[in-house]
């Protein structure tokens, strides 16, 4: 289960901080479609980089760091995965959408502020991992949870 929450962690980030960027980035190019096809296009985008961050990361959590997640090896090799993978994956990802228009701006601009933005997300990765570890080894110390739903 811990698992999952790794995962999730990073691909709603993704999604919620592509859809704002997509959005800003549109708005640039053309005031209110731009805003619109920004935030749609941002929203995917983050989904796709998402998911692959979110396995790598997984991956990277699960085979070379599951004793110490607070080292700063980690800390160090969880942004530098998210960079590449976010940066590769957003660059093809842009230029199947928009290569066969040879636009650079929005093949290339893209990809970067995603890059940009998703390795300062990941620079909290290492803390939610520990935080889950120490959940995990710890169950009885979990504060008590406040009802949601108040009638």
């Amino acid at each position: 289960m811990i698992w999952i929450r790794l995962f999730w962690w990073m691909v709603w980030r993704s999604v919620i901080s592509g859809a704002a960027c997509g959005a800003l980035f549109g708005t640039i190019l053309a005031l209110v479609l731009g805003a619109l096809f920004g935030f749609m296009y941002g929203a995917i985008l983050g989904l796709i980089t998402g998911i692959v961050n979110g396995l790598a990361l997984v991956i990277l959590t699960r085979f070379w760091f599951s004793e110490s997640p607070d080292a700063p090896r980690f800390r160090r090799a969880t942004v530098a995965l998210v960079v590449v993978c976010t940066a590769l994956t957003s660059f093809v990802v842009m230029n199947e959408w928009f290569g066969v228009f040879d636009i650079t701006l929005i093949t290339l601009l893209p990809p970067i502020i995603a890059t940009l933005v998703l390795g300062l997300i990941a620079r909290r990765f290492p803390a939610f991992v520990e935080n889950e570890f120490w959940e995990r080894a710890h169950p009885e110390k979990r504060p008590p949870r406040k009802a949601q739903i108040v009638w």
